[in-house]
């Protein structure tokens, strides 16, 4: 995770999304981890804050951490909580 790290991030902000899916998938870690220092449970507004701190598309992360099953939001899309589990479906 370190080597991803190293490459793809600068001070905690992503530089750039990894086009490679096993890549992508540290990298998701890697902004999992650093979100889940505050807190597990997020409004949408409040999910959206923190991966804007770490990179300005922060629609774009935040499908694929849904997507990759790492976060899951109740059926209002309200509600975000971190899962920490990886799914490649």
């Amino acid at each position: 995770m370190m080597e991803i790290k190293e490459k793809y991030f600068k001070e905690n902000k992503l530089i750039t999304v990894p086009k490679k899916e096993k890549n992508k998938i540290e990298m998701l870690k890697i902004i999992l981890e650093i979100i889940s220092k505050k807190r597990i449970k997020f409004t949408e507004k409040e999910l959206n804050e923190e991966i804007k701190e770490i990179y300005s598309d922060y629609a774009l992360i935040r499908r694929y951490l849904i997507d990759y099953k790492m976060i899951s939001r109740d059926s209002y899309g309200k509600e975000y909580v971190l899962n920490g589990e990886i799914s490649n479906e």
